[in-house]
């Protein structure tokens, strides 16, 4: 589980917790995530369902591939490529030295933030999560 994900499920707890308003009609309103109220629901549930892609989306110092894996470790080759793909970033992966096994250094110097945050995506498409969310509008055309 991703630490910012856990990190932000354990910043929003309390603010879904605050969700107990009424609405006009003497109901009160709840957030359900496939049906369970956040407000039932344990933090680590939380984190596994929620992606995040962040303005700066944060690359390890490692390979292309391992940055990918991180958000489903037994995702293989074909399901990688086709989040590159969906991301629209497969041509610059495949375009680099080693490809899937280049080092992308520390914060993934080697790319450009624009760069950067539709491998991010590609990482969130992997692991599926059932809510998304994104910092900043990602690159036209996704």
């Amino acid at each position: 589980m991703a630490k910012s994900t856990k990190a932000l499920a354990k910043r929003l707890k309390p603010s879904w917790l605050a969700t107990k308003r009424k609405t006009g009609r003497g109901a009160e309103g709840a957030i359900r995530i496939n049906g369970i109220d956040v407000r039932d629901a344990k933090l680590d549930s939380l984190s596994e369902r929620i992606g995040i892609v962040t303005q700066d989306a944060y690359l390890f110092h490692d390979t292309s591939r391992a940055n990918l894996l991180y958000a489903k470790l037994t995702a293989t080759d074909e399901q990688i490529r086709s989040a590159l793909h969906d991301a629209q970033i497969l041509h610059l992966v495949e375009s680099l030295p080693d490809k899937l096994n280049t080092m992308v250094g520390e914060r993934g110097y080697r790319f450009s933030g624009g760069e950067k945050q539709p491998i991010a995506i590609a990482r969130l498409l992997l692991k599926t999560p059932d809510i998304v969310i994104l910092n900043e509008a990602p690159p036209s055309g996704l």
